[in-house]
């Protein structure tokens, strides 16, 4: 008996061993697979970044460029304001004469250029569109389940009990066990509803659920 109950004993320590070891190996992999997924997406993160940095210099540039064409063009209208200020206080009226002409054709050409390059004007504006996958992330509950699945294994403690009804000790068994109907007991305002009696020790009796 002492050699079962140390085989079976060292069964349930193995198991208890490889329970052990299941649960880190999940965890591990748990980690792993979290941590896939965060590199995935500082990853998406930073190329991102890149494209709005990209976006963001194209757009400067088209911009700078306006803006600096609207410096220009305003400098020339300052010089040719104080030019004018000055030919109609000293100068003579063919001088003003040619000043005005040359003037008005240098500002329509500047006009023409800015018709060109702000007919239509363009506004830009930026916007963040998230991607659908990962904005169902905040509405998720878990990363995965542990699924636990029992399976029935070899019965280790049928050598134990049977080397213990050689000495005489009789654990319960109730396998093959036939029943049959002998007779109905009625006990008054009892919840009782079934009962079946085995042998002389035991019985089993069911009660209203309710």
């Amino acid at each position: 008996m002492k050699q079962e109950t140390d085989k079976h004993l060292f069964v349930k320590e193995t198991k208890l061993k490889l329970l052990k070891d299941t649960t880190e190996i999940i965890e591990k992999d748990a980690v792993k697979f979290v941590q896939t997924i965060k590199c995935k997406i500082d990853d998406l993160l930073g190329n991102f970044i890149k494209q709005l940095q990209i976006i963001q210099d194209e757009q400067d540039l088209n911009i700078q460029a306006d803006v600096q064409f609207l410096n220009d063009f305003k400098r020339t209208l300052a010089h040719w304001i104080e030019g004018t200020k000055v030919i109609r206080k000293y100068g003579t009226e063919t001088q003003f004469f040619i000043h005005s002409k040359t003037m008005i054709g240098q500002i329509n050409e500047n006009i023409t250029q800015l018709g060109k390059r702000f007919i239509p004007d363009i506004d830009t504006h930026f916007s963040f569109n998230k991607h659908y996958v990962l904005t169902q992330v905040t509405d998720i509950k878990d990363i995965g389940t542990a699924i636990v699945k029992t399976t029935t294994s070899e019965d280790r403690t049928k050598d134990l009990f049977n080397l213990s009804r050689k000495i005489g000790i009789k654990a319960v068994d109730f396998e093959g066990i036939a029943v049959k109907h002998l007779r109905n007991i009625f006990i008054q305002d009892a919840d009782i509803k079934c009962g079946v009696s085995i042998g002389d020790n035991y019985a089993i009796v069911g009660a209203d659920s309710n």
